[in-house]
């Protein structure tokens, strides 16, 4: 552990992070956020499971040939979460006010749903079980059926199927976007909804942003019939941090030359950023307890510095979750 903790600490070293040290990363993961059953525990938020652990545990799992905790967590999740009557994920589970234990809301969080699904795909192609891929499709239909929003020629993507469309807005998460994944729904679900979400992906990252550095938010209003963006809520908040590392996955795994040649100028200011983190902060909503610490790990791929990981961290879901990501695109 001691060597992994001194290069994760050099900024400007990246090159030196190998899959061993990936390996312990996610031996402490595995210790102290996946139970012994499966479930994927935020502690940090009240001891719940959410889609979206699901979604990031089963892609670590995967991508790091970890057969039998991938297949204990898909198994959790399907025997605890499941699937509401639309198809998609219910996205809380956890202690119910009562003492029992389940599913504390039925509606779904679109980007849990992405990652599964996801995640399932990358585990068929890996292990060929074909109930990967056949409850992967299914997942991805529901996605396109009632997590797409049509608006003047765009398509945007809910942050669920409830909650967030008004008569006067619709309210989006700009992190919720991840292109390469919407790439690889087009290899199984050859839509051009896929196509048309990679490709808005990047005009949500370059031009949904807000303040003089330019910074991408949580939550963006777009305002109805007009499809113009109007508010703009929490800037670079523990959700629009994951922007950054999703430009990088892009240029790690992406295919439209178009999406590429935006996500390499992304690059360049986020390289900027990565040099003027205290500026950032300034604007960003995080606590400042947790500012630095969280920005420098988002834009620690693109010359920032990696912060340390110490044991009062190995009980922070996203903390590691983040960590992990990063580490992993940096090794693709």
């Amino acid at each position: 552990m001691r060597k992994i903790l001194f290069i994760l600490l050099v900024p400007y070293i990246l090159l030196a992070v190998e899959k061993h040290e990936v390996q312990t990363l996610y031996g402490i993961y595995k210790k102290y956020i996946i139970q012994p059953d499966g479930r994927v525990v935020d502690w940090y938020n009240k001891g719940v499971t959410h889609s979206e652990g699901i979604g990031y545990t089963l892609f670590f799992a995967v991508s790091l040939n970890d057969k039998k905790t991938f297949f204990k967590v898909f198994h959790w999740f399907l025997n605890n979460m499941g699937f509401n009557k639309y198809g998609l994920v219910p996205w809380l589970w956890g202690k119910r006010p009562n003492g029992s234990w389940g599913i504390l809301d039925f509606n779904d969080a679109t980007d849990g749903d992405i990652w599964i699904a996801y995640s399932l795909l990358l585990g068929y192609e890996k292990w060929k079980e074909p109930l990967l891929k056949e409850i992967a499709l299914k997942l991805i239909r529901s996605i396109r059926k009632y997590d797409i929003f049509p608006c003047r020629g765009k398509t945007l993507l809910k942050p669920g199927k409830f909650g967030f469309l008004f008569p006067k807005y619709v309210r989006i998460n700009p992190s919720y976007y991840t292109p390469w994944i919407f790439e690889k729904f087009i290899e199984y679900d050859p839509s051009t909804v896929w196509l048309s979400l990679s490709k808005e992906s990047f005009n949500v990252f370059t031009h949904l942003v807000a303040t003089d550095l330019k910074l991408p938010t949580d939550w963006v209003d777009i305002s109805l019939p007009q499809c113009k963006s109007e508010n703009f809520y929490e800037v670079f908040g523990f959700n629009a941090i994951r922007v950054p590392i999703w430009v990088y996955a892009y240029l790690k795994l992406g295919k439209i030359k178009e999406n590429l040649e935006l996500a390499e100028k992304l690059s360049k200011y986020y390289s900027y950023l990565a040099l003027n983190i205290s500026e950032v902060c300034k604007f960003s909503t995080i606590d400042k307890r947790w500012c630095n610490k969280f920005v420098n790990l988002s834009l620690a791929n693109f010359g920032g510095s990696y912060p340390p990981i110490r044991k009062g961290d190995y009980h922070n879901y996203y903390f590691l979750a983040l960590y992990l990501m990063n580490l992993i695109f940096l090794n693709k």
